[in-house]
């Protein structure tokens, strides 16, 4: 059956909103087919699992804004987001671009001086000045030269997040990546396998364990180098039998799975024993994550050995302790001792009631047969709030391979002893003195030197900690929620980050970027009349005003109700002194208003019902229309869509119509105060669809937008001022897209770009550049005079030629027909249909003798899909519709 949607008689806007809702039937179809599919890989739940609904007390860095992306409930396959992003990957490299400069290379503006989170660092055993790091979602990077230089050679994989790296200890040029983030956020990063290098890591394939959600850790054995092992937490959004591990016997080529706990405990973490051939270790946790639960606790987590390289289990509960357990670190040192960490709620002692936390080291000297407890707690020296309440974020410990006495445990900071545990001492400046960053994630040992990786980078010194530690890296890797662009700086950019405060620079000096803020950074504002003023917010909505760049104050009189993590705020275009943000009722302040006060100007404007636990939904993003200053729109994360007409008097619910999923952005017209675009987002419950819609009548009618993006989750829009909205960009979870047509047709945006989260865009007008806050690659621009847009953009615009055509019925069989009634006679017309990426599926020539309808016949020969409607004659072309073929 083929269903066509009709072009209109009115004007080229009305007749690409027909066009449009092919996006949403499309949607329709897709959801329906994705609910109706069961998850791949499962076997029955664990029923002793314990299953914990965390509220906001207990949430990591970073958990607020990922957990509430993904309004409402939606199961799919877990591996569907890999499979967009191959396929988008698949159809960028053969698809022409429709456009001049579309192949420009992008610039990564920085910081190099900031950072983000590092997952992994591996140094050659032979060459020490090759040293490879592996970022949570920001691929992998290499240096020759102990880090005086560094290049990306991860960025053409389906996916930049580095779980591990290990090099072969027998043949050191080899290497091997594991994907996945390990620490499993709430936006929980999967991988795509794993992935070998037979050149130190300058290029990498992949070699199995695709379908495996997130892989944890590759071990090589130090005896056999045929045998890798590795171990899989698998997806966290469901239970599943891809969680356990691993093993290859021909040197990575086949794999199988040879350890399964339950379909909700993986293995985190593991070891091979370097003086007992065989033995092998694997410690496990029981970790699931989704949109109604997060759980860290369970009884699967434990200790498991094999004596036979691999090839049986054994659970060693005798004299470790049993219950639930958290997160569990595993270790051993060149001579074999063993260790292992637990982390969860501490029942006893001075650090009684602390949740998520050490409760204890263990350590073995004969292979796992006896155990003996080291000294972990307040009375050595260790303080109770070392993991934050968030321990299951950590690996936790590292042993010095060459000293089992030498032991660190890392958290929020990093403690260190060199007497088996019975006195500890911080071994890297606090934290918030900022001279190592906060959240240290993995320590390596080589060549006399100990590397760090943080949060914010990565770090060395020497291994006794005679020397400083210094930032090693000047990679630009930080993860952006956030930009802005300041008039008072027009060449300087600026972002809040996450973990990294607000900062600014640019290329210029990548290096020496500026912190203008701390704690988490999100959306800065600058008063365009008054050159001191700015505005820096932080998690939670914390709203922080500065008159002279040296007083802060705090915004927060006068607002209450629940504040959403990344809490949408705004600045008047017409009046750079009324600010708006929004709770779950939307707020106004005049600043020149000394007393500083929010004052209420809606209702209540989500759904009410609590999300994830006992949070309740907030405002997630707030609009003012650029040509009328009454005209307010608000969306919320449990996927209400509002408008105001008179500034907050009354407020019209305009949801009906849109997919009422969680909003991520809303844009409003340049030219027209009753048009606006609204994205969504359903990543973490893998959907993973372009959710983009318009209306041009303030929210009673609703089409898609977005039939030929990447079927990847759309975060944030931006329209190109001057050009009748007819440009558009859009970020996605899988880079930037540019539309010239009002969003009929998309192209990927420049060269460079590696396939990563976009949460933000902005226009500098002053650079004229579109810039891009990336979650794993800084600030990166793109030069808006690349596109050529005077002649490539211009008489497209005035075209409304085609206007007067129209097609019908809605509904056909085999043929449509075409109205040319008020179009005028005509020479030899062609009619096209053509594919997403633009070929030419059929093709039909005709020519009109004063008739004003004709026949299009289909036929049966189409194959299934979705096709576009072409019109052309010696005048011009244009689009008239989409035809959607099931």
């Amino acid at each position: 059956m083929v269903f066509l949607f009709l072009k209109d008689m009115g004007s080229t806007q009305i007749r690409i909103t027909f066009f449009m809702i092919a996006g949403a039937i499309l949607f329709a179809f897709t959801y329906k087919a994705f609910k109706k599919s069961p998850a791949s890989n499962t076997v029955h739940s664990n029923p002793s699992m314990e299953e914990e609904q965390k509220d906001a007390n207990h949430l990591a860095p970073n958990e607020w804004y990922y957990s509430d992306r993904n309004y409402p409930d939606y199961d799919a396959s877990p591996g569907l987001y890999q499979q967009r992003i191959r396929a988008t990957i698949a159809n960028d490299k053969t698809t022409s671009r429709s456009h001049r400069g579309l192949d420009y290379p992008w610039t990564v503006e920085g910081p190099g001086n900031i950072g983000g989170r590092v997952n992994t660092i591996a140094i050659d055993p032979v060459d020490p000045d090759i040293i490879l790091i592996g970022y949570s979602q920001g691929g992998m990077y290499r240096t020759e030269n102990g880090g005086a230089d560094w290049k990306p050679v991860f960025d053409d994989q389906v996916s930049l997040a580095i779980s591990h790296i290990a090099f072969d200890p027998h043949h050191h040029e080899h290497v091997f990546a594991t994907t996945g983030d390990v620490n499993i956020t709430g936006y929980p990063f999967l991988g795509s396998g794993i992935y070998q290098s037979e050149d130190s890591g300058n290029h990498w394939t992949n070699t199995g364990l695709n379908g495996t959600g997130i892989l944890s850790k590759v071990v090589i054995d130090p005896n056999n180098d045929k045998i890798i092992y590795v171990g899989s937490m698998g997806y966290p959004s469901q239970n599943g039998d891809e969680k356990g591990l691993f093993r290859s016997v021909d040197g990575g080529h086949q794999w199988n799975k040879v350890l399964t706990i339950d379909d909700s405990t993986g293995v985190i973490d593991l070891v091979s024993d370097p003086v007992r051939p065989g033995f092998v270790y694997a410690s496990s946790w029981t970790r699931l994550r989704s949109n109604r639960k997060s759980t860290t606790l369970g009884p699967g987590t434990s200790l498991y050995r094999s004596k036979d390289f691999g090839a049986s289990w054994e659970n060693l509960v005798n004299q470790l302790p049993g219950g639930m357990h958290s997160r569990t670190s595993v270790e051993i040192s060149f001579d074999g001792t063993l260790f292992i960490s637990y982390m969860g709620y501490v029942e006893s002692g001075e650090c009684a009631g602390y949740g998520e936390s050490l409760t204890g080291i263990y350590k073995s000297v004969d292979g796992g047969e006896l155990w003996e407890n080291v000294p972990a707690d307040p009375s050595v020296g260790l303080p109770c709030d070392l993991f934050g309440s968030f321990g299951w974020y950590f690996e936790a410990m590292k042993v010095n391979p060459e000293d089992p006495m030498d032991i660190t445990l890392m958290g929020v900071d990093m403690y260190r002893t060199f007497d088996g545990g019975f006195s500890w001492f911080l071994s890297a400046p606090e934290w918030w003195m900022y001279e190592v960053h906060a959240d240290k994630h993995v320590l390596e040992f080589a060549n006399g030197q100990m590397y760090l990786g943080t949060d914010g980078g990565a770090y060395k010194t020497a291994a006794d900690q005679s020397d400083p530690w210094v930032d090693f890296e000047n990679i630009p890797s930080t993860q952006f929620y956030r930009t802005a662009f300041d008039p008072h700086q027009p060449d300087q950019y600026v972002g809040g980050a996450q973990d990294n405060g607000t900062s600014s620079g640019n290329d210029s000096k990548i290096n020496e970027w500026s912190r203008l803020f701390g704690g988490d950074g999100f959306q800065p504002r600058f008063d365009p009349t008054e050159p001191q003023w700015a505005y820096y917010m932080t998690q939670n909505g914390d709203i922080h005003w500065t008159p002279d760049q040296n007083n802060y104050e705090l915004l927060d009189k006068g607002l209450v109700g629940p504040r959403y993590w990344d809490m949408p705020f705004v600045m008047s275009s017409q009046d750079p002194k009324i600010l708006f943000c929004g709770t779950s009722n939307v707020y106004k302040m005049d600043m020149r208003d000394t007393s500083r006060t929010w004052k209420l100007i809606s209702p209540d404007l989500t759904r009410g019902d609590t999300l994830l636990g006992s949070r309740p939904p907030t405002i997630t993003s707030l609009a003012q229309s650029p040509v009328d200053e009454l005209r307010l729109y608000a969306g919320t994360q449990d996927g209400k869509v509002w408008t105001t007409p008179d500034g907050g008097m009354n407020w019209n619910d305009i949801t009906f119509g849109t997919p009422g999923f969680y909003v991520t952005s809303i844009t409003c017209s340049t030219i027209d105060p009753l048009t606006v675009f609204v994205t969504y987002s359903g990543y973490r419950d893998n959907d993973n669809n372009p959710y983009l819609f318009r209306s041009k009548n303030a929210g009673q009618n609703w089409v898609s937008l977005g039939v030929n993006l990447p079927m990847l989750g759309a975060n944030s829009m931006l329209i190109l001022p001057g050009w009748e909205d007819q440009v558009l960009f859009v970020a996605t979870d899988g880079g930037v897209y540019v539309s010239f047509n009002d969003g009929v047709m998309w192209d990927r945006l420049g060269s460079g770009f590696p396939y990563m989260p976009v949460y933000d865009l902005e226009y500098n007008p002053v650079m004229n550049t579109i810039v891009a806050a990336t979650f794993s690659r800084g600030l990166m621009t793109f030069p808006v005079e690349e596109l050529d847009l005077v002649n490539g953009l211009g008489n497209e615009i005035k075209n409304n030629r085609v206007n007067k055509i129209s097609i019908y019925p809605t509904l056909v069989d085999d043929h449509f027909v075409i109205d040319f009634t008020g179009f005028g006679n005509g020479d030899e017309i062609k009619i096209s249909l053509l594919s997403l990426t633009g070929y030419v599926v059929k093709e039909y020539k005709v020519v009109r003798d004063g008739e004003d309808t004709m026949n299009i016949n289909i036929g049966n020969e189409i194959p299934e899909g979705v096709y576009y409607v072409h019109f052309s004659d010696k005048y011009g072309s244009d689009l008239l519709g989409v035809v959607i073929k099931i």
